[in-house]
Order: C-alpha cells, then sequence, then structure tokens
C-alpha cells in the first residue's frame, strides 16, 4: 500500500511540474500589443511610486531576515 501511494505522489509531482512548464512557456510565448499611447500609460503606472504601502507589507519588511541575525552558538 506504501508502495502505490509513492508511486501516486510522484505521478502527481511529475504531472505538476509539467502543467507548470507548459504554462511557463505560454506565458514565455505569449505576445501583448499595446498602441503607443497605451504603452506610454503601461510604463508610467509601472514606474510611478508606489501610493500606499500595506500595512503587512510595511510590517514584513521591516523585519530583520534571518541570515541577517547574529548567530548565538
Amino acid at each position: 500500500m506504501v508502495d502505490l501511494l509513492q508511486k501516486r505522489d510522484v505521478a502527481v509531482s511529475v504531472c505538476c511540474d509539467t502543467l507548470y512548464g507548459a504554462q511557463l512557456a505560454i506565458l514565455n510565448e505569449t505576445l501583448v500589443r499595446l498602441a503607443p499611447e497605451a504603452f506610454e500609460h503601461f510604463m508610467a503606472a509601472i514606474d510611478a511610486p508606489v501610493l500606499v504601502i500595506p500595512a503587512k507589507l510595511a510590517e514584513r519588511l521591516a523585519r530583520q531576515a534571518p541570515w541577517d541575525e547574529t548567530s548565538v552558538l
């Protein structure tokens, strides 16, 4: 029974990896066309500063990274 479950887990993992790869390939090949004016609006939105930083994001950005903590060994 355990062997059957392990085979199922491997099959599901392979299926998920294949699906992810296919989605990535589609996204990498997707062409988006914009009129010059629409492109300028798009680039302005991308380059614009963030107006409101969500509280949860601000709290997480304020945390010290675990790898920056001094080791107490």
